[in-house]
């Protein structure tokens, strides 16, 4: 392996350290987790449009952008659920 540790340094140094906090399962930082993204100011932007938008009865408009938030929230959950390494 070029310009990084081999397999066995890695074994050892997980053995002696323990797994990196990104790979391990953790379920309070899961239930954690959404609230971190909707704090998100894209989020909160879009969440304050959705309000308006509903507020004026465009229900098309408030929607499209409850579906984007979801969205949002779901990829960004699955990035921080499995990092890409």
């Amino acid at each position: 392996m070029e310009g990084g540790k081999g397999v066995s340094a890695i074994k050892v140094l997980v053995r002696q350290m323990g797994m990196p906090s990104l790979l391990i399962n953790s379920w309070t930082d899961l239930l954690k987790f959404p609230s971190n993204q909707i704090a998100n100011a894209l989020t909160l932007v879009l969440v304050a449009a959705m309000a308006l938008s509903y507020g004026v009865q465009d229900w098309i408009e408030g929607a499209t952008i409850t579906a984007v938030v979801v969205l949002n929230i779901t990829i960004g959950f699955f990035q921080v659920r499995h990092p890409v390494v």
